[in-house]
C-alpha cells in the first residue's frame, strides 16, 4: 500500500501574555495541500512575508510519473489561496531548503536529478517574487562528474548574497560553500575535505559560521 503524508499549513494565534504559564493558543485557521499532479507529499517548509502572508514549499512524487516535483503556494493572512505553482525540472526537483524575505521572494533550493555536468544529480536555485512569478534559477554543480547533495543556504543580512552548502560523497567526502549575489551571479566557491554540510548561519558583520560533520580518515 503506497503511504501519503498530508501536510498541513496551520496559523496560531497566541492569546496570552508572553510569559503566562496558561497561555492558549486559538487555531486560526488550517489549510492542506493537495498536489496537482496527484503526487504524494513529503518535507514541507514555510515562510511568513512582512504583511503576514504565509508561504508553503512542498516536496511531492507523482502518482503516475514517479517523478519528484515541489510545489510552491502562497495564502493571505486570512488563509485564501493566491496562487499555486510546481516545477519538475530536467530530471525531477527535491527541495532540501526554503526561504522567504519580507517583501514576499522566496528562494528554493534542492536537488535536480537530471542537471548535472557528469552526474544525473546537481543542486538548485530559484527565486520567486511575491506574486509567484519565476525570476531567475541555475543549476549548482561545483564538482565535475561528481554528484551533488544540496544542504541548506543562509541569506547574507548585510547584502542579501546567498550562501549554499552541499556535501560531494566521492571519491571523499567534501563540504561545499558557495556564494552568490541575490540576483544569482557566483561571487565566489570554496571547499572543506573530509567534511560534510551541516548548519550555516552568518552574523550582522557578514561572517559565516558553519556546522559540520567531519569524517575521520576521508581526506
Amino acid at each position: 500500500m503506497k503511504r501519503v503524508l498530508f501536510i498541513s499549513l496551520i496559523a496560531l494565534l497566541i492569546t496570552a501574555p508572553r510569559y503566562s504559564f496558561s497561555q492558549k493558543i486559538l487555531q486560526d485557521w488550517t489549510k492542506h495541500l493537495k498536489a496537482v499532479p496527484d503526487g504524494s507529499q513529503f518535507s514541507a517548509r514555510t515562510g511568513i512575508d512582512d504583511k503576514g502572508d504565509p508561504y508553503w514549499c512542498s516536496n511531492t512524487q507523482n502518482d503516475l510519473t514517479g517523478k519528484f516535483e515541489v510545489h510552491l503556494v502562497k495564502y493571505d493572512s486570512s488563509g485564501v489561496l493566491q496562487w499555486s505553482n510546481h516545477y519538475e525540472g530536467a530530471g525531477g526537483l527535491t527541495m532540501t531548503d526554503f526561504q522567504t524575505l519580507g517583501d514576499g521572494a522566496s528562494y528554493v533550493y534542492g536537488i535536480d536529478y537530471g542537471a548535472g555536468t557528469g552526474s544525473s544529480q546537481a543542486g538548485f536555485v530559484q527565486k520567486h517574487d511575491a506574486q509567484g512569478n519565476l525570476l531567475w534559477s541555475f543549476t549548482f554543480d561545483p564538482v565535475f562528474d561528481q554528484a551533488e547533495f544540496p544542504d541548506q543556504f543562509y541569506v547574507s543580512p548585510v547584502n542579501g548574497d546567498l550562501l549554499l552548502t552541499a556535501t560531494v560523497m566521492a571519491p571523499q567526502y567534501s563540504l561545499v560553500v558557495a556564494r552568490y549575489t541575490e540576483d544569482g551571479q557566483m561571487v565566489w566557491q570554496t571547499s572543506f575535505p573530509g567534511y560534510e554540510a551541516g548548519d550555516i548561519i552568518m552574523d550582522a558583520n557578514d561572517q559565516i559560521h558553519l556546522l559540520t560533520t567531519y569524517h575521520w580518515g576521508s581526506g
